[in-house]
């Protein structure tokens, strides 16, 4: 508290506005949503028992979920992301500093651009996609991590390979205690997908066997 005075201080010293949302501590509880917009700035926010955050925008300095809280992540820019005690973000877009799941929590990520995740405490992570990642660490040996891709390598604790859109990725993904290994850590499940070549085929071709398959019947 004395910090956020001092800082509100000095910005009144120097004639400038201090955007209050800015210092706000804002806390839900109990399947309360909140929606995060383009121009919303939070410094601390922690969504609790089952409450609901949506970010579709704006910037986060440290978003915190406990207890079966939920966040949909579509953009906006967060530094801090925490996950506790059985809670679950799906992450579609956005730029995040760090992720960190303790406890039974979930995080799907699908796109964005992401530093470091970092998973202790049997936290789950389903990772089908993402524009940039820098590094997957784990702490501890019951957390886990499923890489839907192809191609799909691991070098001196690199991890490369294709999403399924075939966009190419790697990163740096090891056990805190293994670094440069030439083994993948045992906490990564690789699941691999079709190409997009061979979705393309697939989608073509069931019309015309449907159809063969028609004109077959009606022969006989």
């Amino acid at each position: 508290m004395f910090r956020i005075k001092q800082i509100i201080a000095c910005a009144l010293f120097a004639g400038s506005v201090l955007p209050t949302a800015a210092l706000a501590s804002t806390a839900i509880h109990n399947n309360t949503q909140l929606n995060i917009a383009n121009n919303d700035d939070y410094a601390w926010l922690d969504a609790f028992d089952q409450a609901h955050v949506q970010v579709s925008g704006g910037s986060i300095s440290y978003l915190t979920l406990h207890n079966d809280a939920t966040a949909n992540i579509e953009s906006g820019d967060i530094s801090y992301l925490t996950l506790h005690n059985d809670t679950t973000a799906n992450i579609e877009s956005g730029d995040i500093s760090w992720l960190m799941l303790h406890d039974n929590s979930t995080a799907n990520i699908e796109n964005g651009i992401i530093s470091w995740v970092k998973a202790y405490d049997r936290s789950f992570i389903r990772l089908t996609g993402a524009e940039d990642l820098s590094w997957l660490v784990f702490h501890s040996a019951d957390s886990r991590a499923e890489i839907v891709a192809n191609n799909v390598s691991y070098s001196n604790g690199h991890l490369s390979g294709n999403w399924a859109d075939g966009r190419v990725f790697s990163f740096w993904a090891i056990h805190q205690d293994l670094y440069n290994s030439s083994v993948m850590p045992t906490n990564i499940v690789i699941t691999q997908v079709p190409e997009p070549s061979g979705l393309l085929l697939f989608a073509v071709g069931v019309p015309f066997a449907f159809l063969w398959s028609r004109q077959r019947a009606k022969s006989a």
